[in-house]
């Protein structure tokens, strides 16, 4: 079983700050209830922003690193898929096995439904691969702040851009994303670690606004919440997150067990709706906290038995 080093170092907390991430959007997708509005306010854009974070660690950003990323982010997703349906196939009333819908042309760009079910949650991927590179081509930006201003004000226009049928729902997604992907390339943690009291009350204020008007936003959806208002909550609410898990250092137990799902987070994004669906297929009366507790358990148990044994487990998800 792959070892887990818990020095306190920013590799440690990006991995508890994406563990605490699945953590989330496993409860959303598995417990239906008010929270998860507040849930879907920042947690897709919270994952761009981590991802950001961790590409300040990355040794090198030329073509050659960038299609061994991509390579590795895609894999898996086909394997999963792979899988999936054949599990599903042999019993077809399982679980919703739609995976593209081809009676549109901008269906096939994932939008409109073309993930569902099982793999409602695998847009994300693809959305990212389109970010590392946009950030590949970003790099040769001599002014990366003057960049991210120019993306603040385009989300001003994607009210309109999302009544545009024809736009993709995942380029969409992918250039909302990146704003948030930038932004956490260029907020390291020694700053967020400096953040105080009023940061807090902002968090808390933003909170409470979001709270009385309603603000939604969910990526996935082509739903992009208020022009730059969205985009704000959703910084601040993911530079809170990650100030949270620093605060958590002093309970090493708990920052480990969030360490432990983000390194596994991958690997859970990919199967934990087949997981859900299939249990409340099977066993329609068991507790939906059961069921929510073995989506997120048992990929991360398959995924720690299987890491470092071969390194061709890295094509299927697996470090």
């Amino acid at each position: 079983m792959k070892s887990l080093s818990l020095a306190l170092d920013e590799s440690a907390l990006l991995y508890s700050a994406r563990g605490l991430g699945i953590f989330l959007v496993v409860f959303a997708h598995v417990i239906p209830g008010p929270q998860n509005r507040y849930i879907y306010l920042f947690h897709m854009p919270f994952f761009f922003f981590l991802s950001g974070m961790a590409a300040c660690r990355f040794s090198s950003w030329d073509l050659e690193s960038i299609f061994r990323r991509l390579v590795f982010l895609i894999c898996p997703a086909v394997f999963a898929i792979f899988v999936v349906c054949i599990l599903t196939r042999l019993n077809p009333g399982c679980v919703d096995i739609e995976f593209l819908k081809l009676s549109e042309c901008a269906r096939l760009s994932f939008g409109a439904g073309g993930f569902s079910g099982v793999f409602s949650a695998f847009w994300f991927i693809p959305a990212i691969g389109l970010c590392y590179v946009l950030f590949f081509l970003a790099r040769k930006v001599p002014a990366p702040y003057l960049l991210i201003a120019v993306l603040f004000f385009v989300s001003l226009a994607f009210n309109y851009l999302v009544s545009l049928k024809f736009i993709p729902t995942l380029l969409l997604s992918a250039i909302y994303g990146f704003q948030f992907f930038l932004i956490g390339y260029l907020f390291p943690y020694r700053l967020i670690n400096k953040l105080g009291f009023w940061f807090f009350l902002i968090t808390f204020l933003l909170f409470l606004t979001t709270f009385v008007f309603d603000s939604a936003l969910d990526l996935a959806a082509r739903n992009y919440g208020s022009p730059v208002f969205s985009l704000l909550v959703s910084i601040v609410f993911s530079v809170f997150v990650v100030k949270l898990i620093s605060l958590l250092t002093a309970f090493p137990g708990v920052l480990g067990l969030f360490s432990y799902l983000g390194q596994s987070s991958l690997f859970i994004l990919m199967y934990h709706q087949a997981i859900h669906l299939g249990l409340e297929y099977l066993l329609p009366g068991l507790p939906l906290i059961i069921v929510f507790l073995i989506s997120l358990i048992f990929p991360v148990l398959v995924y720690y038995l299987l890491a470092g044994r071969s390194g061709y487990l890295r094509y299927l998800g697996i470090k």
